[in-house]
Order: structure tokens, then C-alpha cells, then sequence
């Protein structure tokens, strides 16, 4: 199965960009300076938004943490530099007073992600470990939950799927009745959609069915909660039904239709990522002409 960057780019916006503005130590930069607007900037003109980024540093607007964290975002999000994006992660740590634990943790987690999807397993462990032993000092169990996400996300890359589904699935539940926070939702959904993914890729079509069921549920929580958060949620709602369909044609349902024909009714279904669900679907139910129309429209550039 496909694993859409657009919808990384997504749930990595809400997760990272919340994070960088729940910070009790420092006053949270606003305007020009807010993660909203150097984001949508970056989304624009990235070279605009790191000059901005600079620009806030040398003004006194943004420390050096919230400065580094910033352009680690922004290059992990709009380019495929990981490696810088790891070494602003490490620049934005670095920055950070020893005893800063909150923002060290939220530092960490991102570099684990990013080093997670560079396969840079090394740098994600040692991340993970760190990450989560500021989390248990701390007694943030929810924290911890998330860091063992990542580890478990690892150990599917590395081959070993059955135990890495058994941590990933672990964490969401046990992350499941602690949500409070926009962010903390946005990492959920981010998480449900991915185990969903690697279910499908191990053929366990049983289970993800099952996540599908606990995606919709999230999906519907957050956006009542969180109105605004409406695009983001239609964007997961378009994969949720697109892998549920997936899922339910492979264990020969037959309302596996209705769902895909649901999918197709969102504007992110016509994506190039989009249309990547779209092949997925058409191959496991035979329809070799329409895969390969697809194909021709957007020309896969991954490995998988």
C-alpha cells in the first residue's frame, strides 16, 4: 500500500505546529512569527519562510529553539532533506536549557519521526529512548504512548511486523482515553491511519477493518470538537474509506463499492497521492485498464 506524503505533510502540520505553540516558558510568538503564518508561507515559498525564520531569530522575536525547531519543520514538511531536518532538530535540542524537559521531549519526538521516515534507525532509537524517559520521569503517559508508536513503527520497517503492529496498536490504545488536545487528536489520526496501512500491507484485512472503524470514530470526535479542523479530517476520511474499501473487497464484502464510491467524493481523491489510493483499489478488484490510466496521469516515484 501507498503511504501518501501529502497525509504525513498533514498529520506532521497539526502535530508539530500545536506542539510549537504550547510552550509555558516563553511567550508564543504571533503574527508574522506564528507557526500558522511561516507555515503557510513555507507552503508558498520556502526560501521566503526560512529568511523569515531568520529574520524573527536575529529581531529577538524567536530564540534559538523556536528558531531551529521552526526550519526543521519546514524542511522536513516542504523538501526531502532529512538530513538537514535532522540537523535543525538537533540545533533547536542543543539550544534548549538541560532541565527544559517539555520542549526537549517535543523536540525529540519530532526528530524520531523524521528520522523514522529518512530509515535512519539509529537516530530514531536513540531518540525514541530519550524521549520516553523524559515522558515516564515526567509522568506523561501519553507521551510515552507516543514515543512507543514511533519505536513500533521501526521495528514494522526493520521486518519485524508482527511485533511491530503489536507496539503500534498497544500504543493507540492505551493513547485512546487520554486525548484532550487538538494536537493529541491530530497525532491519533495520524497513528490509526497508519497502522491501518500496514495491516493492509501484511494482508490482515480483518484488522484493518477494524482500525477503519476506530479512524471514523476518531475523525467524527475531532471535528466536532475542532470545526476548523474540517479539510484535515476530509483528507483522512478520503484515505479511511478508501482503504476500508480496500480492505472489504479483499474478505469479499460486498458493499466494498459504496465505500470507495464515498472516497471519490472528496477533492483529495483527485490528488496525484490520491489517485495513488485509487490504483490500490482497482488492483485488487481487477481493474487493470483504470490502474493503468491512473498510472500514466501520476507516475508513482516511490520504491514501494
Amino acid at each position: 500500500m501507498t503511504e501518501p506524503r501529502f497525509t504525513f505533510l498533514l498529520g506532521l502540520l497539526l502535530l508539530v505546529a500545536c506542539g510549537c505553540n504550547s510552550k509555558p516558558k516563553t511567550t508564543t510568538p504571533s503574527g508574522r512569527y506564528s507557526a500558522d503564518s511561516l507555515m503557510a508561507l513555507a507552503s508558498t515559498d520556502l526560501d521566503a519562510a526560512y529568511q523569515r525564520i531568520g529574520e524573527g531569530e536575529l529581531g529577538g522575536e524567536l530564540s534559538a529553539h523556536e528558531a531551529a525547531l521552526m526550519n526543521a519543520n519546514i524542511t522536513y514538511l516542504f523538501t526531502e532533506n532529512y538530513t538537514l531536518a535532522k540537523d535543525h532538530c538537533r540545533n533547536a535540542i542543543d539550544a534548549l536549557d538541560k532541565n527544559d524537559d517539555e520542549r526537549r521531549m517535543t523536540a525529540l519526538h519530532l526528530l524520531s519521526t523524521i528520522a523514522e521516515t529518512d530509515k535512519d534507525f539509529n537516530t530514531c532509537i536513540k531518540a525514541y529512548s530519550e524521549g520516553k524517559a523524559i515522558a515516564s520521569r515526567n509522568k506523561l503517559p501519553l507521551e510515552e504512548y507516543k514515543f512507543d508508536y514511533i519505536a513500533g513503527k521501526c521495528m514494522f520497517d526493520l521486518d519485524l511486523h508482527d511485533e511491530g503492529i503489536a507496539l503500534m496498536q498497544s500504543s493507540i490504545d492505551k493513547a485512546k482515553p487520554l486525548v484532550k488536545t487538538e494536537s493529541d487528536f491530530g497525532n491519533l489520526v495520524y497513528f490509526v491511519n497508519n497502522l491501518i496501512n500496514c495491516y493492509l500491507a501484511v494482508g490482515n484485512m480483518q484488522k484493518a477493518l477494524e482500525a477503519s472503524e476506530t479512524l471514523e470514530d476518531l475523525l467524527g470526535s475531532m471535528e466536532t470538537k475542532y470545526p476548523d479542523d474540517k479539510p484535515y479530517c476530509d483528507s483522512y476520511r478520503y484515505h479511511l474509506y478508501a482503504e476500508r474499501a480496500v480492505a472489504k473487497v479483499s474478505l469479499g464484502q460486498t458493499d466494498a463499492q459504496a465505500d470507495f464510491d464515498r472516497a471519490l467524493a472528496y477533492d483529495f481523491a483527485y490528488s496525484a497521492d490520491g489517485c495513488m489510493l485509487q490504483a490500490d483499489y482497482y488492483a485488487v478488484t481487477g481493474q487493470v485498464d483504470s490502474v493503468a490510466s491512473l498510472l500514466a496521469r501520476y507516475p508513482y516515484q516511490g520504491t514501494d
